[in-house]
């Protein structure tokens, strides 16, 4: 029974629990079948000049006191070569939705659907493949930027991670194409973030 000053009782959160770990367990088994049939991933986007469309997206963690629901119904669409802002006051779910691209949060319902196919339905390996052809830049430099890494570093990091079989020579060559693209010039390939 719940109380009006918010308490739950030993017997509610225990009910909670089993509940949410029911729920968990559907979703995680869906998630890791192994020859997924294509007819559930494959789609067609709703705009082909879309790079991404995220169509009735749900991201729900499941505590023990209850379910948060963190993204509940979110629809929107990038265009290709077009920036797009998503603007809410803080813990509104901004992150979470982009986290769900990348499938670091799974979403809980709904679609990803990126080059005509929904992400949420791939298996790790179809991820680990999907990863290199895009990226999130987190809010949080201080989360994203290791401090005891140079410049170079960081960015050929990315490029071992990516695993294309170049190298080192050749990695080192694309951090510079990277640095002068962005303005950085090549001494600054020994700086620090900070």
């Amino acid at each position: 029974k719940k109380h009006n000053d918010g308490y739950l009782s030993a017997k509610e959160s225990r009910r909670i629990s089993k509940e949410n770990r029911k729920i968990t367990n559907a979703l995680e088994k869906k998630r890791k079948r192994k020859n997924v049939p294509e007819s559930e991933y494959l789609t067609e986007m709703h705009d082909p000049n879309n790079a991404v469309e995220f169509d009735n997206l749900h991201t729900y963690f499941f505590t023990d006191t209850g379910v948060v629901k963190s993204v509940d119904g979110v629809t929107f669409s990038v265009p290709i070569g077009k920036t797009v802002g998503v603007v809410g006051e803080s813990g509104c779910g901004k992150s979470t939705t982009g986290r769900a691209i990348l499938r670091l949060h799974e979403p809980t319902a709904g679609q990803v659907i990126f080059e005509g196919q929904d992400i949420v339905g791939y298996n790790k390996a179809q991820m680990k493949a999907m990863r290199k052809e895009m990226q999130i830049v987190f809010q949080d430099p201080y989360s994203c930027l290791n401090p005891r890494m140079d410049v170079k570093s960081l960015i050929e990091d990315s490029l071992k991670v990516s695993g294309n079989g170049e190298s080192r020579a050749e990695r080192e060559e694309k951090v510079y194409e990277a640095m002068n693209l962005v303005g950085l010039e090549k001494r600054l390939a020994t700086s620090y973030p900070h």
